[in-house]
């Protein structure tokens, strides 16, 4: 006999696709033993035959065929017509009698008198991760096994409302996939009832909870209906922080006489009186993180309040908040740096990292680089010699916190940047671009900062004679060599290594035995903090005081045709490309949407095995390049060869004089005619032989720097493809021992928390509930751009994008081009670019520079200085606007643009 019903002592968590999400957490929670009102449950199987028995299923999925989502009026048409299906079938007899039955065993232990509710509990409701709330009909105040009935048939037909199939759509759930359990529960009468978050739901903050509170039922503050009272606890003593009383005009109450629930005006005398005593907030937190603790993860609550008790409702995870466990994201921190991490003297900046990484980072990279990020700081304060710095003496350093992580992004403190900046940075260095990471209101300020130009040389002439491999001069030359070394030393140590038959511990120890001995994170220390920010900027002014250089068009070929090894890969690029162009077996495979089928019918044919011959070829000079730079959950080409399709695609309708050779040579041409232009200008000057041969000798040392930037990318990134298949091998034995389900979920553990998983101090629940809430925040922010600035915990960012005058970004490349705008989120949507387009992305990284022969400008969302949109545009000479937040959603593809990279500004031309 099939069972239809059952009571919230059967079920747990792990019965959701029996009775729903909201019933499995209820049921769990009374299992915990927590003050939830007495319920049954029906199950899924209940509605299933409901379907079954009146031949719905077909004519269900017929009211949906065909529609369109992006059409409210038709959804909701389509919506009633399945609902009165429903309503109008009849219910099978032995259901109807489980469920008299089930409602006979309430009323003899509540009494016949009970009031209960009635409440939708879907599968893919109150999921941990997802939140399905409210997409389903509730009914309160329902008295009588006549009215019961009456109204699981509604909440079953609530699976259908507009609201429900439009969610299920956006979500990606299948709407047959989707069933629902209907929960029958005692009608707690609250006197006073709200929502309650063990987390902070506004700011993230795990360390404090977060309440409303509001007389009546909870419904009204659901609703929105009310101005709740509002309580923020401090999580560890539930002390509380902060207390609003608010005006509370509206309560929900049961209707007298009736069935269920009305709005009514709360008393005067009641309406900005606090609803509970602080002792009351106590106990009802002490609730909370009973809950909490239960599930492992900070929790939404839907609670009452009646005759001195309270009684929990209901319990899902928050998905909402940014919650994602970020202490142990920073265990490398010390302990001072730790406590001060959310102190509201720092302004903590998205943009500096911005220059460095592209997108949103795992928390296992973030791990890694965190670290190194804040010794490369100390280990350039150390080179120079400088013993005390923003009120920390060199022996404490890392006391000051200079790196945080938020929304799956590395911040960088702005004080620590500011006081850096004040040192190393002279005026002339400190334009738009360089000042972008910091508050727009702070920026005037620090370019106005003093500078002590004699304390600077001081430094700068100590280290060519103390440490010349880390001078202004001498930097480059030694990490060319150094690089190269560290590379071939590494490649050797790991040439006989298995990864599948080591452990963890041994897997690791290799990788500090293949960086043993490496100095080149000592080279870059002052390279990336100060040389590059300096020469570059120098050689700008220079081109202003002596060449009339007035919108740096002059500096921007001086520093372009550099014949870099992007450069020579993007040359690589393109000829793969001709070789497909030559071939119409392979332009017609190139139609196919998908890059892996592309890659798998090139066995097919001659022509395809040819070029998979020739594909093999310059895996092996470039693989170890790639989208997203360095974070390992990214592939490498060499990892996944599909990912260089959508490049060769968007070259294929170019001509031989778009080609990067050709666009290399006449660049390189036409730098040495304007650096011998330049020096002819000069030399007519007052002293010019002298000004000429300093200008020849700084132009050389900029080339080289500017040179050196992407050799170092090049290079480093053939060490970044070793961590992907290293973090893959150790997926695979913690899969094996039953830890994780996915082998991805390893990139959402840092490093320390992946050496506790291997040693058993870990359980499986813990790493399970890390994971999911990690990937939850690191999906969030791939589809948008976190804020970019934070203190304490309240998240900011610039003022107003649009002036009046245009989309207002950073002037990061000169010149001005008109264009159609093609948004490009991934690099997997490069194809879809044609020549003289203007692109409007996140950002970029050398994987994309073979667009940039293509298109006739570039706005990007982040990048500082060093940032590659920056410095790769002003290498093609092609107008660049960069920090244009949100770009890629104020632009529309397609819409007819001009961008102004001499004054960071987008116009959006009108459709005529």
């Amino acid at each position: 006999m099939i069972e239809y019903t059952c009571s919230l002592e059967e079920i747990d968590s792990g019965s959701i696709s029996l009775v729903g999400g909201k019933a499995a957490n209820l049921g769990e929670l009374t299992r915990a033993k927590l003050p939830v009102p007495h319920a049954f449950c029906i199950n899924t199987r209940a509605y299933q035959r409901l379907i079954e028995v009146n031949s719905l299923h077909a004519p269900i999925l017929g009211a949906l065929a065909g529609l369109d989502y992006d059409d409210p009026v038709e959804i909701d048409r389509r919506a009633k017509i399945i609902r009165d299906m429903i309503i109008a079938a009849d219910t099978p007899a032995d259901i109807v009698n489980a469920i008299r039955d089930a409602y006979g065993q309430l009323e003899s232990e509540l009494g016949n008198e009970v009031l209960v509710s009635v409440r939708s509990s879907a599968t893919a409701e109150d999921l941990p991760g997802m939140s399905f709330a409210g997409q389903q009909d509730t009914f309160l105040n329902i008295h009588g096994v006549e009215n019961v009935l009456h109204h699981v048939k509604r909440c079953w037909a609530s699976l259908w409302t507009d609201r429900a199939i439009s969610y299920r759509h956006r979500q990606g759930f299948k709407h047959e996939d989707v069933l629902l359990a209907v929960v029958v529960q005692e009608m707690f009468p609250s006197e006073v009832a709200g929502v309650m978050f063990t987390a902070n739901p506004v700011t993230s903050n795990t360390g404090e909870m977060f309440l409303n509170t509001s007389w009546g039922l909870g419904e009204a503050i659901v609703a929105g209906k009310v101005n709740p009272d509002q309580y923020i606890l401090d999580k560890g003593s539930l002390a509380i922080q902060d207390k609003q009383l608010n005006e509370k005009l509206v309560m929900t109450v049961r209707q007298e006489g009736g069935q269920g629930s009305v709005d009514v005006e709360v008393p005067v005398e009641l309406r900005s009186i606090e609803t509970l005593a602080d002792g009351k907030i106590k106990e009802l937190s002490e609730i909370g993180l009973r809950i909490e603790e239960h599930y492992g993860f900070p929790q939404d609550i839907e609670w009452g309040y009646s005759n001195g008790r309270f009684a929990v409702l209901q319990s899902r995870e928050i998905t909402a908040a940014d919650i994602d466990f970020r202490e142990g994201l920073e265990a490398w921190q010390t302990p001072k740096a730790m406590a001060e991490l959310t102190d509201e003297r720092w302004v903590w900046s998205r943009g500096l990292s911005d220059e460095w990484f592209t997108g949103p980072s795992t928390p296992y990279f973030y791990s890694g680089v965190g670290p190194l990020l804040a010794r490369l700081k100390l280990i350039a304060l150390k080179q120079t010699d400088i013993t005390e710095f923003a009120g920390y003496s060199s022996e404490h350093y890392l006391d000051m916190p200079t790196t945080r992580w938020y929304g799956a992004r590395a911040y960088y403190n702005t004080y620590f940047e500011k006081e850096w900046m004040r040192i190393f940075i002279p005026p002339f260095a400190r334009d738009d671009v360089a000042l972008s990471p910091f508050p727009e209101e702070e920026r005037e300020e620090i370019r106005n900062m003093p500078f002590d130009w004699f304390r600077f040389f001081r430094i700068l002439l100590r280290l060519e004679f103390t440490h010349p491999r880390y001078s202004l001069l001498g930097s480059t030359h030694h990490y060319y060599e150094e690089m190269e070394n560290c590379v071939r030393r590494a490649d050797a140590v790991w040439a006989d290594f298995d990864m599948e038959s080591a452990s963890v511990r041994e897997i690791f120890a290799t990788v500090a035995r293949a960086n043993k001995g490496s100095i080149h994170e000592d080279n870059t220390a002052l390279t990336f903090n100060v040389y590059l920010y300096v020469v570059p900027q120098g050689l700008a002014k220079l081109c202003e005081l002596w060449c009339e250089d007035k919108g740096a068009e002059i500096y921007s070929r001086l520093i372009a045709g550099l014949q870099t090894p992007t450069g020579e890969q993007n040359i690589a690029v393109w000829e793969l490309s001709r070789k497909i162009k030559d071939s119409p077996v392979l332009m017609e495979l190139m139609e196919k949407d998908n890059p892996e089928d592309i890659l798998a019918s090139l066995e097919d044919s001659e022509d395809g095995r040819r070029f998979k011959e020739e594909l093999d070829v310059f895996l092996k000079a470039y693989g170890h390049r790639g989208a997203d730079e360095r974070d390992p959950i990214h592939f490498r080409w060499s990892q996944k060869p599909a990912k260089i399709f959508p490049s060769l695609k968007a070259l294929l309708p170019l001509s031989e004089e778009d080609s990067p050779a050709v666009i290399e040579q006449r660049l390189h041409e036409r730098m040495l005619r304007t650096k011998e232009e330049c020096l002819g200008k000069i030399r007519k000057q007052p002293f010019g032989s002298l000004k000429a041969a300093f200008f020849k000798w700084y132009l050389e040392l900029t080339q080289d720097y500017c040179y050196y930037r992407d050799w170092e990318r090049f290079h480093n990134d053939k060490n970044a493809q070793r961590p992907r298949a290293m973090l893959m091998a150790i997926a695979a034995k913690f899969i094996q021992r039953g830890l994780i389900t996915d082998e991805e979920d390893v990139f959402f553990l840092s490093s320390h928390e992946v050496f506790a998983a291997d040693d058993g101090k870990m359980t499986v629940k813990e790493i399970e509930i890390r994971v999911r809430a990690r990937r939850r925040v690191y999906e969030r922010y791939t589809l948008r751009t976190p804020p970019k600035y934070i203190r304490g915990w309240e998240a900011f960012d610039d003022g107003q994008v649009d002036d009046g005058q245009g989309l207002r970004g950073v002037a990061a490349s000169s010149g001005m081009v008109t264009g159609r705008a093609r948004v490009c989120r991934s690099l997997d949507e490069v194809s879809k670019v044609e020549k003289g387009d203007i692109l409007i992305t996140v950002a970029t990284d050398p994987a994309w520079t073979t667009v940039y022969s293509i298109i006739g400008g570039v706005v990007v969302e982040t990048g500082g200085v060093t940032a590659h949109a920056v410095m790769i545009s002003r290498e093609y000479g092609l107008p660049c606007v960069a920090n244009l937040s949100q770009a890629c959603d104020l632009i529309p593809d397609g819409q007819i643009i001009t961008v102004d990279g001499s004054n960071g500004r987008v116009l959006i031309h009108e459709d005529e």
